[in-house]
């Protein structure tokens, strides 16, 4: 965050509480705009935030639906007309006296920018953010692809909105066998194909990329199995990671680029420490197994001499964080954190300037 954006702002609770609102008035133009397809998290969080109108920091919320804008619309539809509201609804927002936040819900900064290119604009002040809470985890692939990191981005899981979540039955009891189904939105996920017929392990139910399965069938076998294969897709960001965790099972999150390259595979230790929730303390090899695409021909060895009781019990603990209403919590902790080190910071440079 950089502190350019965040001195010398007199701002009073009754100022932010009717600016934040006036945000809201600009931001819903837009949700009802391409509100066809209201799945995704961030409509909830919007809804939330409405509701409590939190006020620590004085942090505005800009809910806008980034994926519809973007991609159902830029990128699907050639339709730069939602992008170019979006960018005049920028250049409105008050960045000298408030900071602000976003939720990038199955959408990225690189499309923003590229969209907007296209549509003949540039977007403004985009940079000024304060905090962007990212459900893509792109920070891997910048890392990978050796470009440098958003450091005011903060990881978020990925998920549809709460009446999708996957707890059908809080099942506890699994049966020892790894499961996986999924579209092919990486040549990565080609591979896993082959271990289905390994007899280290039992990944009998772990489909070629590509084959349908009704929802039902997805849920259910999600929550009877006690691994679940969570690869990376278009991009390092998976819902299967979140409907895992949400269903009590344990993730195997398999990272690797977009285009097949050994090169670029960063360590897996980087790669858990670019997951959610890090930040507060939270070490993915509680509950989880983490890997890149290389160690993919040894997965069922890899499974088979682990026991999986441990962590199903750890996954009880850390599944509320992976619901809509625990990472709206998260965001307001996040937020407040901030707020707590900016008012710091800045009675710091006010002694100073004594």
């Amino acid at each position: 965050m950089s502190g350019q954006h965040t001195t010398s702002r007199c701002r009073t609770s009754r100022g932010g509480r009717q600016y934040q609102q006036e945000v809201l008035a600009l931001c819903e133009l837009l949700l009802q705009l391409v509100n066809e397809r209201k799945r995704l998290a961030d409509y909830d969080y919007w809804e939330l935030w409405q509701r409590r109108m939190p006020q620590f920091g004085h942090f505005v919320y800009v809910p806008l639906p980034w994926h519809h804008i973007v991609e159902q619309h830029g990128m699907l539809l050639k339709d730069y007309g939602p992008l170019q509201q979006t960018s005049e609804l920028f250049s409105r927002l008050d960045f000298e006296r408030y900071n602000h936040f976003i939720t990038l819900g199955q959408a990225s900064y690189s499309q923003i920018r590229k969209y907007c290119t296209r549509g003949g604009f540039t977007f403004q002040h985009f940079e000024k953010l304060a905090l962007i809470f990212t459900s893509r985890l792109e920070n891997l692939d910048r890392v990978a692809l050796n470009k440098p990191l958003v450091r005011h981005e903060v990881p978020i899981p990925l998920m549809y909105r709460r009446d999708q979540e996957a707890m059908p039955h809080g099942q506890l009891t699994k049966k020892p066998a790894a499961f996986f189904a999924g579209s092919c939105t990486c040549p990565m996920r080609r591979k896993l194909a082959p271990i289905a017929t390994a007899r280290e392990y039992d990944m009998r139910e772990v489909h070629p990329c590509g084959k349908k399965v009704t929802r039902q069938l997805y849920i259910n076998s999600v929550a009877n199995s006690s691994w679940v294969l969570t690869p990376r897709g278009s991009f390092p960001a998976t819902y299967m990671m979140s409907e895992a965790i949400q269903a009590g099972s344990l993730p195997v999150y398999i990272y690797g680029p977009k285009y097949d390259s050994p090169k670029l595979l960063p360590p897996v230790h980087f790669v858990a420490k670019h997951l959610p929730f890090v930040n507060i303390g939270i070490d993915w090899r509680d509950f989880a197994v983490v890997l890149t695409a290389d160690y993919i021909p040894r997965l069922p060895k890899i499974l088979s001499e682990l026991n999986p009781a441990p962590r199903l019990c750890a996954i009880r603990r850390f599944r509320p964080l992976f619901t809509v209403e625990g990472t709206f919590r998260y965001i307001l902790a996040v937020l407040s954190h901030y707020s707590l080190s900016l008012e710091k910071g800045n009675r710091g440079k006010e002694r100073q300037s004594r």
